[in-house]
């Protein structure tokens, strides 16, 4: 058994990058550690194997994020250059809720969305219908 800052370096030093963003997410999602702490770790171990991987891995997490699909799909965006995105945005017209999205750039209006059946739900394809029609106005 090892503490969740050890797990995390060495899913860094084991996992590609993107991989471990991914459980490093979760683990930060459900508090079992936090990004100050993993950084702590892996600067305490400067000069050791990992140690640049873990950095390099808090660096890109987000416990915004609520599924594997969003982290792989943030990290992979960042990695190609965009700025990083807000998670969990909601929008919000005269004070009414629209809608919450997974990843956007308020500041030019942009979002991406992860949708579909992966969530083992047929229901949340046509929730994920309905909620772009709010946010396109057509309700």
């Amino acid at each position: 058994m090892t503490s969740p800052a050890r797990t995390c370096w060495d899913l860094a030093c084991w996992l590609d990058v993107i991989e471990a963003v991914v459980v490093i997410d979760a683990m930060l999602a459900r508090r079992l550690t936090t990004v100050p702490v993993l950084r702590e770790y892996a600067l305490s171990r400067a000069g050791r194997r990992g140690w640049r991987s873990l950095l390099r891995a808090v660096d890109l997490a987000d416990a915004g994020a609520e599924s594997p699909q969003e982290s792989r799909t943030r990290v992979r965006l960042v990695l190609a250059g965009l700025p990083r995105p807000q998670t969990q945005w909601v929008v919000a017209e005269q004070g009414r809720f629209v809608a919450r999205l997974d990843l956007a750039w308020p500041q030019f209006k942009v979002a991406v969305e992860y949708d579909g059946l992966w969530h083992d739900d047929v229901e949340q394809i046509h929730r994920d219908r309905r909620r772009l029609n709010r946010l396109l106005g057509g309700d």
